[in-house]
């Protein structure tokens, strides 16, 4: 049996980093091959120094641990090579055909089944915060939390893809906007970052009625796409498929074109029916909107402001109680990167302020 769940909230970091893209793997050598262990930083400094979103947000945040309610509960273990900053002894791993390798073996699916367990047995009785990488490890939260709650849990996912369209559909598409997506064919493995939504529907982890998803820019238009074509016809129906099973959206252009969007909002949290609530914040939500630090930067996202009064909206109601939440895909290599406009990155400042308001933090 597992224990019931208390009011306390275990932070973690969950720093699985395996994208295959060739820019990713360059920024990886790059830092590897500008510093050695013995001068590395890792939880003070500038945002480069930085070993993963776990240390930058737990930075940010270091406040709210005077609380008894908030306890750092260190990290998945990842192997190094896997991580936003490796080893400098894995260097030679560091190549595009091993996180392909890795990806294709269904690497991601194993780690979600590792982080399964480590919530079961570090995390539980306590609430789940996830701060990570990867996003197809918030399969492993939910799988965990499943066995607690059963179908009366909602997950609530706030982010500029809609994580449920495998590659062989998304990727042909006109919208190629393809996350986790590298030129790999038609066969690809499953429960990735770009599709681990679907698995856990399949998988009957998380009942279709009760996926909540907030900020899509991917969303079809049937109205502006080109039906003739097979694959953007195809992507569509895939897509819109999950809305008539049940599936619940905010469109991005609905958040940016209605004045009346808090109103909306809460119509939209009033669909929940469960008693708990799970939410994953992407971090690309706001990405070129002051949040940089993020591995997918293909849509411009939401604006802060708009960021916080989502997390805040969601955090004051008591019509449900929170399981647990994870912030995910922050990219630390860009934390603090300085804008050709003067401006700065500020991922971390953003994703603490939505976490303080998630929370309900007025420190």
């Amino acid at each position: 049996m597992i224990k019931e769940s208390t009011d306390k909230i275990k932070f973690f970091g969950a720093a699985l980093d395996a994208l295959d893209a060739p820019e990713k793997v360059q920024l990886k050598i790059a830092y590897l091959n500008s510093r050695f262990p013995e001068n590395a930083k890792h939880n003070h400094g500038s945002g480069q120094d930085f070993c993963d979103p776990y240390d930058a947000l737990t930075f940010q945040l270091s406040d709210i641990f005077k609380s008894e309610k908030f306890t750092m509960a260190g990290r998945l273990p990842v192997e190094s090579w896997l991580r936003p900053k490796p080893e400098r002894t894995d260097l030679h791993l560091i190549a595009a055909q091993n996180f392909t390798r890795f990806i294709d073996g269904n690497g991601c699916r194993q780690h979600t089944n590792r982080l399964e367990e480590y919530i079961k047995e570090s995390i539980f009785p306590d609430k789940p915060a996830m701060l990570g990488v990867d996003h197809s490890l918030t399969g492993g939260v939910i799988r965990a939390l499943s066995t607690r709650y059963g179908s009366n849990l909602s997950l609530i996912v706030i982010d500029s893809h809609f994580d449920a369209i495998p590659a062989e559909i998304r990727h042909p598409a006109a919208l190629r906007h393809a996350p986790c997506i590298m030129q790999r064919g038609a066969e690809t493995a499953p429960c990735t970052c770009g599709d681990f939504l679907k698995c856990l529907i399949d998988e009957k982890f998380i009942e279709p009625q009760n996926l909540f998803v907030i900020g899509v820019s991917d969303y079809p238009d049937r109205e502006k796409l080109d039906m003739n074509d097979e694959n953007i016809k195809r992507y569509a129906e895939y897509y819109l498929d999950f809305e008539e099973r049940g599936v619940k959206f905010i469109k991005k252009i609905e958040i940016e074109v209605e004045n009346n969007f808090p109103a909306n909002l809460d119509k939209f949290l009033n669909q929940i029916k469960t008693d708990n609530i799970y939410v994953s914040f992407d971090a690309d939500i706001g990405a070129h909107r002051g949040i940089y630090a993020v591995r997918f930067l293909d849509r411009i996202g939401i604006e802060e402001d708009v960021i916080l009064k989502i997390g805040r909206s969601i955090g004051t109601r008591r019509q449900f109680a929170l399981a647990g939440f994870d912030v995910m895909e922050i990219d630390v290599h860009l934390l603090g990167l300085e804008l050709p406009d003067g401006s700065r990155d500020r991922t971390s400042e953003i994703c603490s302020g939505f976490i303080r308001n998630l929370l309900n933090i007025n420190l």
